[in-house]
């Protein structure tokens, strides 16, 4: 049965009955119950309970005032396995709720009806160390337009608690965030900014759902919505008015909770697809002075001695006014680190200096190439450099004027005529000269775009041909890396050659690049379309990448992305592509943090509660079938992860589905290393709650109560002279088979045989 919150508050909630505490010692807060003022922080012990599974995340509106409990928000809550409380006379049961952080919690008091809230996104906390590193480097920004926009901001953000950061990346708009986070705090809170809790909010969607951003009491938060609103910019312009429409009543909820949310957008998208709907709490600060920021970076870094090296001219010039907060800090950390002012200055100009003088007096095309195959094969014979380099210029077109074996410089020429030295791992152009490989490359690739695409052939082309001349994994490092540096996506069709070429070692490269590539703001939104593609096509190779690059780093940081695309590898009927989907899911589900959110997307699948813009009954018979493949995998790994009551819900949702959940039944009891009557007494019990119908709990336990007695009888009886085949063992199959088939269940089936079962409980 479910009631609205106000309902049962008053009816079941006595005084100082009801406490969260974290497991790990500490109060997160407290709710005296006739009345709706929180002290929260203060604690009540004496009503402590017994360890439940998930952490609390809810609120309940009382007298038209908000009460929030512990790491959560909204209007409603999940429910979660629930347990009676110690040392109560009563006994009556307690429920809390779960969000996605899957911490344990203990609850007191004898609040047993909830109803459904939705996920919230997942947050980070923002380290202590990086905060107070923020304060002490922090140059205010300002824009002739707007010179008072970062006062401005303040305001808006203490009177709503929301405002938007629009700008470039790189122009200090995460550091602002924080400072203005900082400055509310010290406004909204008399003890001061630390006693707020700072957090990342992590964009898990696909398509952005202001529901699922978290506004808990006296929490600041930063979110950071570039990279997630590019992949759906352009695509579908509804989706950013939802979104936009959605920020008034989350301001208002964050304004009334005391806590505080900072949105990072960029110019382009936010003007294109935002601008009119989020004006009122969009604000563009402008720069701050680059001089400022690297003199306080250097500072920062105990390098006093190295002020001096700003003013110079080759320097200073870099600091204009026009130069963003990133490059002044990179500008900072390269005078800190470097040895002396002219390796500094070489380092500044990432060598192009050095590259325009030396391609300027290298213009024969072979030299260049062999420069090119030393930057990407790295530390190599010179014979695998000349190699690297003669498939180069096959690739580019470039036809030698003299075919004489004679003709040209030797190795050793061709290594002296790149600077390349001799060191016992091969031929370095690196020595002395850091980073000098990288800068080879990104100078060839925007001075000379026009072979841009040859070059990726040509890389790539090494690998699928198995040429020993370099590691796979260092020139695919290279690929990767040069997609990561210019945002170019062209290494994902050969990720995909190497994904089909039926080779494990080529396999796993592509998955690595996959893995390295799939989180990063200037590409990961590409590959995580990518993803999403391949697990909806038909390609056998590209559902198993995607199914075994979900159970990487992009699973552990963005589940339910991982988790939709997963689901479309587990509606395929083919096992063989179930395998790595289900392998991904358990390594997902066995992590404490992403526990509670897995097993929300599972049994949602079940249920019907499909991601956004998933519409249909195939849609739903797609989920449906991926969710009884997922629970029954979930169901072996010895983890107790659901509740009757969800079970009943995906009963209810459709009845076709007992006969899956039966099985679940059958395997958790098998893998459990609880006695299997404690399954059974849980729906039992939940009989006599209400919550689930007698004729359900009959035709589900029937299979399990039937494996069980299997199991245990033919145990028992063959091992007492039994011989294994013989008599004994046809007749007990005979009989378990009709078991199974309930032909012998007459007697207790339906409400009648449960009474009669409830009367012989009795004696």
């Amino acid at each position: 049965m479910k009631v609205p919150w106000n309902s049962w508050f008053s009816e079941n909630v006595s005084d100082d009955s009801l406490a969260v505490v974290p497991l790990a010692g500490g109060v997160i807060g407290s709710a005296p119950a006739r009345n709706a003022d929180l002290a929260n922080g203060e604690s009540t012990p004496e009503a402590s309970t017994k360890v439940i599974d998930g952490s609390v995340s809810f609120s309940a509106v009382v007298s038209e005032q908000e009460m929030i409990l512990a790491n959560g928000a909204g209007d409603g809550s999940i429910d979660v396995p629930w347990t009676a409380p110690e040392n109560r006379e009563d006994g009556r049961s307690v429920s809390v709720t779960a969000d996605r952080g899957g911490k344990a919690y203990y609850a007191g008091g004898n609040i047993n009806e909830t109803h459904y809230h939705p996920a919230l996104a997942r947050t980070r906390n923002i380290r202590a160390s990086e905060i107070t590193s923020i304060d002490e480097r922090f140059v205010p920004p300002y824009s002739e337009e707007a010179p008072d926009a970062f006062s401005s901001a303040l305001q808006r953000l203490v009177s709503c608690g929301l405002v938007i950061l629009v700008g470039p990346e790189g122009a200090g708009r995460f550091t602002s965030a924080i400072k203005l986070l900082r400055s509310y705090a010290d406004e909204r809170s008399p003890e001061g900014s630390d006693e707020y809790k700072y957090q990342r909010v992590i964009p898990d969607w696909d398509v952005p759902e202001v529901h699922q951003i978290p506004a808990v009491g006296m929490h600041c938060y930063v979110l950071d919505m570039s990279e997630s609103l590019a992949e759906v910019s352009g695509q579908d312009k509804t989706t950013s008015s939802e979104f936009a429409s959605g920020l008034p009543a989350l301001a208002q909820q964050l304004h009334s909770r005391r806590a505080a949310l900072v949105i990072l957008m960029k110019d382009e998208l936010w003007r294109s697809n935002y601008a009119e709907e989020t004006r009122e709490f969009s604000f563009s600060l402008g720069l701050p002075s680059a001089v400022e920021v690297a003199k306080r970076t250097v500072l920062a870094r105990a390098a006093e001695s190295r002020i001096a090296w700003l003013a110079e001219p080759r320097i200073s010039s870099r600091l204009t006014e026009f130069t963003l907060p990133r490059e002044a800090a990179r500008i900072s950390d390269i005078i800190v680190e470097s040895r002396d002012f002219d390796t500094a200055l070489a380092a500044l100009d990432s060598w192009n200096n050095s590259l325009l003088q030396w391609f300027k007096d290298n213009s024969q095309v072979e030299r260049r190439t062999c420069l090119i195959a030393a930057a990407v094969l790295g530390p190599s014979e010179a014979m695998h450099i000349r190699r690297a380099s003669d498939l180069l210029l096959k690739n580019i077109g470039h036809v030698a004027q003299d075919d004489c074996q004679l003709a040209g410089d030797g190795l050793t020429q061709q290594m002296f005529n790149i600077e390349a030295i001799q060191t016992p791992a091969g031929y370095d152009i690196e020595i002395g000269k850091p980073n000098f490989a990288e800068a080879v490359i990104d100078h060839v690739w925007d001075e000379y775009a026009g072979i841009r695409q040859s070059l990726i052939d040509w890389l790539f082309g090494i690998i699928l041909e198995r040429d020993p001349m370099a590691t796979a994994q260092r020139i695919a490092s290279v690929g990767t890396g040069i997609a990561i540096r210019h945002g170019n996506h062209g290494f994902l069709p050969y990720v995909a050659k190497l994904a089909k070429s039926n080779d494990g070692k080529h396999f796993d490269l592509a998955l690595g690049m996959i893995d390295e590539t799939v989180l990063h703001p200037a590409v990961g939104g590409k590959v995580r379309s990518c993803l999403l593609e391949w697990a909806s096509s038909d390609d056998p190779s590209f559902m198993r990448l995607t199914a075994a690059a979900c159970g990487g780093k992009f699973g552990a940081e963005r589940t339910q992305q991982a988790m939709t695309r997963l689901s479309k590898v587990l509606s395929r009927s083919d096992l063989g592509l179930r395998e790595p989907a289900l392998l991904s899911l358990v390594r997902l589900f066995r992590q404490d943090e992403l526990r509670i959110g897995v097993v929300e997307s599972v049994f949602g699948w079940l249920t019907g509660k499909l991601p956004k813009g998933r519409l249909g009954s195939a849609a739903r018979n797609e989920y449906k079938v991926a969710g009884v493949a997922a629970i029954k995998a979930l169901a072996s790994t010895q983890v107790k992860f659901a509740t009757v009551g969800k079970f009943f819900d995906c009963i209810q949702s459709s009845a076709s589905l007992e006969g899956d959940l039966a099985e679940v039944l059958v395997a958790l009891a098998r893998d459990s290393a609880e006695d299997a009557s404690v399954l059974v007494n849980d729906w039992l019990n939940a009989v006599d709650d209400g919550i689930i119908s007698a004729d359900v709990v009959a035709r589900v336990l029937t299979p399990l109560l039937a494996d069980q007695l299997r199991r245990t009888v033919t145990h028992k009886v063959l091992s007492v002279g039994g011989r294994p085949g013989g008599i004994r063992s046809a007749i007990l199959q005979s009989i378990f088979s009709d078991l199974s088939a309930g032909k012998h269940l007459g007697a207790i089936s339906g409400r009648s045989g449960l009474r009669q079962m409830e009367q012989t409980d009795g004696e």
